[in-house]
């Protein structure tokens, strides 16, 4: 379901106001976790840099691919820049779209890195060049690959508190 506007400015689009509720939707962002969930998004501001806000309810997700997680993480999160990337989406003008997403709900994870499932309450933050988690993810009783060891864990939680780093405890 959605509803919205769009201004126009001389035949061009010059802002836009579009909100859209989902139920039991597929979810396809990132291609390797297949997911439904429930979301409320909003999709505001000016043509050029409009801002993506709301909620998405993970329902069920599960991670199956066998992963190179240095390639895929840092592909979906940027490590190497410093700095909130909500100054930076401050400061560049004409930017593309804007993200503030809050994540969460429950992921299972079964692939070459770990098996398990996990609790995840994140926000996503950034621009389409930056994207940055800020929050945590717990998981419970599952087993994880260590530079090429098994171990086993009866309790984890990953923080995302810091854009250039990631903090396991």
């Amino acid at each position: 379901k959605g509803q919205g506007r769009i201004e126009m400015e001389h035949f061009y689009l010059a802002a836009m106001y579009l909100s859209a509720t989902t139920r039991r939707a597929q979810l396809r962002c990132p291609s390797w976790i297949s997911s439904t969930g429930d979301s409320d998004l909003v999709l505001a501001g000016p043509a050029r840099s409009p801002l993506l806000t709301g909620e998405v309810k993970l329902l069920t997700a599960q991670v199956v691919e066998n992963l190179d997680w240095r390639q895929e993480l840092v592909g979906l999160v940027d490590f190497r820049r410093r700095g909130s990337t909500v100054e930076v989406i401050d400061r560049v003008p004409d930017h593309g779209v804007r993200y503030d997403i809050h994540v969460y709900g429950g992921v299972n994870v079964r692939n070459n890195l770990a098996q398990g499932d996990f609790l995840t309450d994140v926000r996503v933050v950034g621009i389409n060049q930056y994207v940055n988690l800020f929050g945590e993810v717990k998981g419970t009783r599952g087993t994880f690959d260590f530079k090429g060891h098994e171990c086993r864990a009866d309790r984890a939680v990953v923080f995302f508190n810091n854009p250039v780093r990631i903090d396991p405890e």
